[in-house]
């Protein structure tokens, strides 16, 4: 479970990390509230205070506010997207990564040749590796928009 406050020496980039573990660990302690954040619905209170720290962190390291508001939505709805793919499995349970092993190795290899001949790898990689490394692509890139600054968008 991460901290309740980022590290006093973390960069903007260490601490949009933080908060986006911290707003997934939410979600997924409370499965409800994934599926009512929607339109307008992410307008609420806690909202707003997410997307204005989410904008001092990303105007703060240089982007412009539209393009700081265009990362922040996309940070997020990362986050809600990921807990909805995820609900109800645990893909760190043993069970599940036998089944899927199974599944992929019973796949036709002519037609799925991928998923056969790599079965027991791609049966282990869980929930918690596939958002650990779209969080790190996501801020990768909001990385070099900052740096990029005269040929980012908006």
């Amino acid at each position: 479970m991460a901290s309740s406050v980022p590290p006093d020496e973390a960069d903007w980039v260490e601490k949009a990390a933080w908060s986006a573990r911290l707003f997934r660990e939410h979600l997924r302690r409370h499965p409800g509230v994934a599926s009512l954040l929607r339109g307008t619905e992410r307008l609420g209170p806690n909202s707003l205070a997410g997307m204005q720290y989410s904008l001092e962190l990303f105007i703060g390291a240089g982007l412009s506010p539209r393009l700081a508001s265009a990362a922040a939505s996309s940070l997020a709805t990362f986050i809600l997207g990921s807990v909805h793919l995820n609900l109800g499995l645990d893909r760190s349970d043993p069970e599940e990564s036998r089944h899927l092993r199974l599944l992929y190795r019973s796949r036709d290899p002519a037609a799925l040749p991928l998923l056969v001949q790599h079965a027991d790898t791609l049966a282990e990689v869980t929930s918690d590796d596939e958002f650990e490394v779209g969080l790190n692509a996501l801020l990768t890139g909001f990385r070099a928009l900052t740096q990029n600054a005269d040929i980012a968008p908006g």
